[in-house]
């Protein structure tokens, strides 16, 4: 995966470093990023992204997990990730939770 040149320089994210491992250590088909405007700035140079809760969605289809829901609320519980009440059941809607 390349990263646009914009992210590279750390123009928009001060991880200059680790966008530099990224670029040029690894192949990836999306970017893991939560973070609302990286998100953004991503997208609009073309990076596909996937957040936490989408690799939970994709753990699911792969059959590494048994359940989102069981999934989310460990993720909510003992790592503190915060979760929208309308993410997470839109999440669950789409696994038929």
């Amino acid at each position: 995966m390349l990263v646009p040149s914009r992210l590279a320089r750390g123009q928009f994210l001060p991880q200059r470093p680790l966008c530099d491992l990224i670029s040029g250590s690894f192949k990836a088909d999306r970017l893991l990023i939560d973070e609302r405007k990286g998100r953004r700035l991503a997208v609009q140079e073309g990076v596909p992204v996937i957040g936490l809760v989408g690799m939970v969605l994709l753990a699911k289809k792969k059959g590494l997990i048994a359940s989102v829901g069981a999934m989310l609320d460990r993720l909510q519980q003992e790592a503190g990730m915060y979760l929208a009440d309308d993410v997470r059941n839109e999440a669950l809607k789409s696994v038929a939770e």
